[in-house]
C-alpha cells in the first residue's frame, strides 16, 4: 500500500512538473542572449562599477550608482528577472506591454537594462537604464559603440 502511494505521490509530481515543463517552454524568455552588444558592454560596466579612478567614480556619483566588485557583476538569462526588467522599461518608456527583448547585468543590487530595439536615430549608441533591486529607476546613460 506505501508503494502504491508513493508511485502515485511521483506521478503525481511528474504531471505537475510537465505542466510546469510545458508552460516555461510556451511562455518565451525576454531575455536576449549574449552576442556582441553583451560582450562590448560586459567590460565597459566591469569598468564603470568597479575603478575607483576620479572619472568613474564621479559617473557612479552622477548615476546614482554603489561601487561593486567584478565578481558581482552577471550577466543574467533568468526570465522572471528578465520580463521585471522589460516591464520597468515599459514603464519608463511608457509603452506597456511591449513585449520587449532586453539585456539585463546584474550590478550587485542593481541592475543595468538595455533594449537593443530602442535606439535614439539622433545619438549612435545605445540606452542603459539603471533598476535598484526592486526595478524602481535609478538613472540612464548613453553607451557608445
Amino acid at each position: 500500500m506505501r508503494a502504491v502511494k508513493r508511485i502515485a505521490q511521483l506521478l503525481g509530481l511528474a504531471v505537475i512538473g510537465g505542466l510546469t515543463l510545458a508552460w516555461t517552454m510556451s511562455t518565451p524568455s525576454q531575455c536576449r542572449a549574449a552576442d556582441t552588444w553583451t560582450a562590448k558592454a560586459g567590460p565597459w560596466l566591469d569598468s564603470l562599477m568597479t575603478r575607483t579612478d576620479s572619472l568613474n567614480v564621479a559617473l557612479r556619483q552622477v548615476l546614482n550608482l554603489p561601487q561593486v566588485t567584478s565578481s558581482q557583476i552577471k550577466y543574467v538569462t533568468k526570465a522572471q528577472t528578465c520580463a521585471q526588467a522589460a516591464t520597468a522599461v515599459d514603464l519608463l518608456a511608457n509603452t506597456p506591454n511591449s513585449n520587449r527583448h532586453v539585456y539585463v547585468y546584474q550590478l550587485g543590487t542593481y541592475y543595468a537594462v538595455s533594449d537593443a530595439a530602442v535606439d535614439r536615430q539622433a545619438e549612435p549608441g545605445q540606452i542603459v537604464d539603471f533598476f535598484n533591486g526592486s526595478f524602481s529607476h535609478v538613472s540612464s546613460t548613453l553607451r557608445r559603440p
